[in-house]
């Protein structure tokens, strides 16, 4: 293991070991971890065979169990995906979404009504795009770049670039 006798902390234990032992206990990188079993999730839903096809089947399990989140494995979203607080997240089958989506806790991506699945009523968004908490983004909606769209909102009209709204239904505040 990691043994340093020139740098100490209380306990007699070095600062390096109990970085070290922080780091594997998994409570610092929630955020990340999520992301990671959405990534491997999309990774498997892209190959074919039956191994590929339950993998995907158990990430989404595990997504679902361990944060609350409810993702499809044929959303497409670029790098830069960011779960701030990951719990109750849903991400529809044909959301399309840029670099650098931000979402925080109790947020929706999806479409409006049972059959938009089927029809691909589901929003596009662009690059750097943030979508506070307990928000909804539903029904096929372009979302341009740079757009925050703020707590408790749902935004059911098209945004352009570089604005933000808030409220409920959404309106343009900048």
């Amino acid at each position: 293991m990691l043994k340093n006798r020139n740098i100490r902390s209380g306990g007699g234990k070095s600062v390096l070991y109990n970085l070290m032992a922080r780091i594997y206990k998994k409570h610092i990188y929630l955020p990340t971890n999520a992301v990671y079993l959405f990534r491997r999730m999309q990774y498997f839903s892209g190959k074919s065979g039956l191994f590929a096809r339950g993998r995907t089947v158990l990430l989404k399990a595990k997504l679902a169990k361990k944060y609350g989140i409810l993702a499809s494995d044929h959303a497409q979203i670029d790098i830069g995906l960011r779960f701030v607080h990951p719990t109750s997240i849903v991400i529809g089958a044909h959301v399309v979404a840029g670099k650098n989506l931000s979402l925080y806790q109790n947020t929706t991506l999806g479409g409006r009504r049972t059959g938009d699945v089927k029809l691909g009523n589901q929003p596009v968004l662009g690059d750097n795009v943030t979508v506070f908490a307990n928000s909804l983004v539903l029904g096929k909606v372009k979302i341009g770049d740079n757009v925050i769209v703020g707590a408790n909102s749902l935004l059911l009209e098209e945004a352009p670039d570089d604005s933000i709204f808030a409220g409920s239904p959404a309106k343009r505040v900048k």
